[in-house]
């Protein structure tokens, strides 16, 4: 039986490696032009005064015959980083969204966070940094995704986000048609591992250290005696099925599982009763399987978890004419105005160096004698320069002559300059982008030109924004099959927060969380397999020049706003970078109400808000029944007040009826006794009346009012 199954097997693998055969000559064929064109369009962006990438072959050996100068001024390097650096400070950010009625925007949230730990545990931006190089530099870029296991003593896979530094040894399906090729049948995997790690890591196959290769002539320039040629040969297997569908009727939840997982006899229960909604179709289902050569000799295979193929590529333009595949990035269309700028650089020099250097011109004889002067005339600062005016007959002999400095070629120099604009009319990036000085002088202009320029190289961003999304696509659909047992990520998230993610599979919904703001940690149980999510990418800053916009931003609104401070002044000193920043913000954030956090306050804090208001409410009946009883003794004052305003009236009309009896000095000091009385009487502020208006007195307290009989006048005859 042993020898039957390693039969079986062998012819198996005899099939695998003709299909890789098959398979793989239609990928050479298909990209064989735009490789080839790929790899000289990267050594002419990479071309510098050793390596002469830019000369062609036949001119550079000319002229290297005849001594000429070949000057390399590598202007379209520059052109190309300057959409490479403007990828690197405007990443591209992963975002994941819910789609089906079990995923929750939290849960989305934590796929996000999720997602932003393995590209940081993946150095994922090296990876990202490296396509989009390849991308712009050559046309087209790599980036794969893997699994690894975490620990050596651990069965625990982690996913990881890596970089292929040479696109070319990675062949695609050649009918897949999406720009991410996500539609992919196959592709090709090409590594040289060294014969010590080969026999390392496989040490069962030591007959693959000298096999053919899948196809004998590619990479032959590649190869070693030290290396061994390893390839992933990944490819989709397809599997018809028959899905069933159902609608509970007691329930309405509709149910969808293959038909083979369901008795036949149930099947038949479920059609008789009509209260159950029955449907068939046939569905494909596709798996993802990796098989490993080294030459041609299958060493290894396995079923990948995920339902893509993980290589991404990052591509520059796609064109196809007459049926052959080219792949372009930004060098290409510089080839001849850069060319042009090198030949009229290198024939200015030319020029210059061939024009005479003598400084002094004249006859023989007028030198002859002071010959030392001369020949140090262009090195020392001479105040006189003799030379003999006479010869041996008297004759007179010319002075010598200063000849003219050597002078530039305008027909070079116009050269150039028509080059350099050539550069820039081909690249779509003028001197706003270069850094130049230009004749805009407007801060609108020069926006406006820098704007054109990003429109004339905005295909880059897109494409390598498609390849992040893919990426994205791949690893969320990798997190539930690879996280499937309980484990703890502690992420940062972009807020400050520390989120203590537990990923428990067996979880009943999608987020659990419970949030401590004192210690700015977030508890939160997640389950990746509740509802299903999409994944689209957002192009924009990084997280540290949004972090400073942030900074900014909220600066300026506190400046026009102080009074803000305590609701929103933790999440400015969130986003600074000096020493001591977070606890800044760890103690604001303490001070900040609840209802701001949008926080549910805890029992004790309930409580305790219950009983502020029952004092609260106490406190006011309490002052209420005071302003009361004060009003009740107002209103009395104000009627003994009244009273004694009357007797007063009267004591003066009876002093006034006196007559004779009272002498006008005796009635003086009664009059003004009695006013003086008047105006010691107390006014109730709180109790209007005409008659306090009229007393115009301001409320203050005054002695008790003296009794009526003290009012009385004295007995006639009495003194006062």
């Amino acid at each position: 039986m042993a020898e039957e199954t390693n039969d079986r097997d062998l012819k198996d693998d005899e099939k695998i490696v003709k299909e890789a055969r098959d398979r793989f000559a239609i990928c050479e064929g298909y990209y064989s032009h735009a490789y080839s064109m790929w790899r000289e369009d990267f050594r002419f962006g990479h071309a510098d005064s050793d390596n002469m990438a830019q000369w062609p072959d036949a001119l550079l050996t000319t002229r290297e015959i005849a001594q000429k100068p070949t000057l390399t001024v590598n202007k379209t390097r520059i052109h190309c980083l300057q959409i490479v650096n403007d990828a690197k400070q405007n990443k591209p950010g992963i975002v994941v969204h819910p789609t089906t009625n079990e995923a929750t925007y939290k849960a989305a949230e934590i796929y996000e966070d999720v997602v932003r730990h393995i590209e940081y545990r993946s150095r994922a931006q090296q990876a990202y940094d490296k396509a989009s190089e390849n991308q712009v530099f050559g046309g087209l870029g790599f980036c794969r995704v893997t699994t690894e296991y975490a620990s050596p003593n651990g069965f625990d896979q982690e996913i990881r986000i890596g970089g292929v530094r040479d696109p070319l040894s990675i062949y695609m399906d050649p009918d897949a048609k999406e720009a991410d090729k996500s539609d992919a049948e196959y592709g090709f995997e090409f590594d040289d591992m060294s014969v010590e790690k080969f026999k390392r890591d496989f040490p069962g196959h030591p007959e693959a250290v000298n096999a053919a290769t899948l196809n004998n002539t590619s990479f032959d320039g590649w190869l070693t005696k030290e290396h061994v040629r390893v390839a992933n040969y990944w490819r989709k297997k397809h599997e018809k099925v028959v899905l069933v569908s159902v609608v509970d009727p007691n329930t309405g939840e509709r149910r969808t599982v293959p038909k083979k997982t369901i008795s036949p006899d149930l099947i038949k229960l479920i059609k008789q009763d009509k209260n159950w909604d029955y449907r068939e179709r046939d569905s494909d289902v596709v798996t993802v399987e990796c098989i490993k050569f080294a030459g041609s000799t299958v060493i290894d295979r396995y079923d990948w978890l995920g339902k893509w193929i993980p290589l991404v590529p990052c591509i520059g333009e796609e064109v196809i004419l007459d049926g052959q595949l080219d792949l372009k990035g930004h060098v290409r269309y510089l080839k001849d105005a850069q060319r042009m700028y090198n030949y009229n650089t290198s024939a200015e020099v030319e020029f210059g160096a061939l024009q005479t250097k003598i400084p002094f011109l004249g006859p023989a004889d007028a030198f002859e004698g002071y010959e030392e002067y001369y020949a140090s005339a262009n090195l020392q600062n001479l105040g006189f320069l003799p030379y003999k005016h006479r010869d041996d007959q008297g004759q007179e002999i010319p002075a010598p002559k200063r000849v003219e400095p050597p002078m530039m070629s305008n027909v070079f120099l116009k050269g150039m300059e028509i080059a350099q604009q050539e550069l820039m009319m081909a690249s779509g990036q003028y001197q706003s982008q270069m850094g130049e000085q230009e004749n805009a002088k407007s801060g609108k202009a020069i926006a406006e030109r820098q704007r054109q320029g990003d429109n004339a190289t905005y295909h880059f961003v897109d494409n390598h924004a498609i390849m992040v999304r893919q990426i994205g696509r791949i690893v969320v659909d990798l997190i539930p099959k690879i996280y499937d047992t309980t484990r703890i990520l502690r992420i940062r998230g972009d807020d400050g927060m520390m989120k203590n993610i537990t990923i428990d599979p067996q979880a009943q919904q999608a987020v659990q969380e419970q949030k401590d703001i004192q210690k700015q940690e977030v508890d939160i149980i997640f389950n990746p397999n509740v509802g299903e999510y999409a994944v689209e990418v957002d192009v924009g800053p990084s997280f540290a020049t949004r972090r400073q916009e942030a900074w900014n931003a909220i600066v300026q609104i506190l400046t026009q706003s102080p009074q803000l401070i305590p609701i929103v002044g933790d999440l400015l000193f969130q986003n600074a970078d000096f020493p001591g920043a977070d606890e800044i913000a760890v103690r604001l954030r303490r001070m900040t109400p609840p209802q701001a956090l949008g926080d549910d306050p805890s029992p004790q804090d309930a409580e305790m808000q219950a009983h502020v208001g029952q004092l609260t409410q106490l406190v006011a009946e309490l002052n209420q029944k005071l302003a009361n009883k004060d009003a009740d003794a107002n209103i009395r004052a104000f009627e003994a007040s009244v009273k004694a305003f009357e007797a007063m009236s009267k004591r003066l009309q009876v002093i006034g009826n006196a007559g004779p009896i009272v002498t006008p000095e005796q009635e003086q000091p009664i009059i003004q006794s009695t006013l003086g009385s008047m105006q010691m009487q107390p006014t109730p502020a709180s109790v209007p009346s005409p008659q306090i208006e009229q007393m115009q007195q301001p409320p203050q307290m005054q002695p008790p009012m003296p009794d009526q009989q003290q009012l009385a006048p004295p007995p006639m005859g009495m003194p006062q």
